[in-house]
């Protein structure tokens, strides 16, 4: 993606990828691989602890969980399910895989939230399910959306895969359900699972008995996912992943498709074939010691330095500026030309990137039609804030800011 520049080769790249996993966690792993353990047990055991009332689900990811969901909730076919408009596309394939139909309610990109009145013209007499996601790390308010869907006696989801930060919350008191992903590139992950947590006992009990029919996958599979991201971290040290970077444009090869291709999560077209199967013992393991520590303190960090970039960028158009509960667990801004800017902060030692996020646009479709899906444009991720020295931020900024101006002149 980036051009080589006279100035990157004698500058120490700043990467944007990182993961939250520390290498005792990733040792911890490797020896969890090597220990025979029964699946159905530890996801037992991991749930009693997250809610001795049976409202917690361990899953392999939240595409799982989804699913699953959707299976126990049995809709009728053509009924509709209202959802935020930014939304990952399998989401929506999900939904329209269980001969349902999307609608989809416009977010605002300022406050990464829905309009009340939005919402309500979203709804109809087929709305039978409404599916929130909160994005970029930031939770939008959920008491006006929870008095629609009580007053037509709808029930809410949460997708919470972005929005995990250690303090506790397990959904508003009002949502039927709230779906926690602690995949690769996720605060706090486990290089993989996900937890739903459900407010009625019924559903769970739903959703787990389609959930345990699901075959665990192999000791053999999380080992290689521990090995690939333990290299993948190793490469998003400063000095390692200059040298990467100088390896690539040598080879005439583009990183950040590279490196997007390597953390991945779900690979090839057949989608409920890859997520209808049960995490591995040694993952959910992982997972237990993740949950078990304080994530909480770091977070609030990132944040701290998400708002001083967010300061210091504030005349710049970003996404969820005005967002509520932002932890910053990505830093996106809007530019007129995404490939160009990204190209001019490498030459700065920046690693930036437009294709940072699987999110896409969901458009309005006609009657009975599937949903049409329009990528984002004109979003630049910037490399994550707490990741970046004081210093490192001013400079970034300064850089943005001068190259804003030369776009005005």
């Amino acid at each position: 993606m980036c051009a080589d520049s006279g100035n990157a080769v004698a500058l120490v790249m700043i990467p944007r990828l990182q993961f939250d996993i520390g290498w005792r966690d990733l040792k911890f792993a490797l020896g969890a691989c090597c220990r025979a353990a029964d699946a159905t047990e530890a996801a037992d055991a991991l749930e009693r602890s997250q809610s001795s009332a049976g409202l917690a689900l361990v899953c392999l990811s939240v595409r799982s969980g989804f699913d699953a969901l959707l299976q126990a909730l049995a809709l009728p076919p053509g009924s509709e399910v209202v959802m935020t408009s930014i939304t990952i596309p399998h989401m929506v394939e999900l939904v329209e895989t269980h001969g349902l139909r999307v609608v989809p309610v416009a977010v605002d990109p300022v406050s990464l939230s829905v309009a009340p009145e939005a919402l309500e013209r979203a709804v109809g007499p087929a709305t039978r399910l409404i599916v929130v996601s909160h994005l970029l790390g930031s939770r939008m308010p959920m008491a006006p959306i929870a008095a629609i869907a009580d007053r037509y006696g709808i029930p809410v989801v949460e997708d919470c895969a972005q929005a995990f930060q250690g303090d506790g919350y397990r959904g508003d008191a009002a949502s039927a359900a709230a779906m926690f992903s602690f995949g690769p590139i996720k605060t706090a992950t486990a290089l993989g699972g996900a937890l739903v947590y459900c407010r009625d006992a019924r559903l769970a009990g739903r959703i787990r008995q389609v959930l345990r029919t699901y075959q665990p996958l192999s000791r053999g599979w999380y080992l290689q996912r521990v090995l690939r991201f333990s290299l993948a971290k190793c490469l998003s040290l400063r000095p390692v992943f200059t040298v990467f970077v100088q390896t690539c444009r040598l080879l005439g090869v583009s990183y950040d498709e590279w490196l997007r291709e390597w953390v991945r999560g779900f690979r090839g077209n057949a989608l409920l074939a890859s997520i209808r199967r049960a995490p591995p013992a040694a993952l959910i393991a992982v997972l237990a010691r993740r949950l078990s520590q304080e994530p909480f303190t770091s977070v609030r960090a990132r944040q701290s330095q998400g708002e001083h970039l967010a300061r210091l960028l504030s005349s710049v158009d970003r996404p969820g500026r005005c967002a509520q509960a932002h932890s910053y667990w990505v830093f996106p801004i809007l530019v007129q030309d995404p490939d160009a800017q990204a190209q001019a902060l490498a030459g700065l030692g920046f690693d930036a990137t437009p294709a940072a996020s699987s999110l896409s646009q969901i458009l309005p479709s006609d009657e009975g039609s599937r949903c049409r899906l329009q990528p984002l444009t004109g979003w630049l991720y910037l490399p994550q804030p707490g990741s970046m020295r004081a210093r490192e931020r001013e400079r970034l900024a300064a850089a943005l800011m001068k190259a804003r101006w030369r776009t005005a002149r």
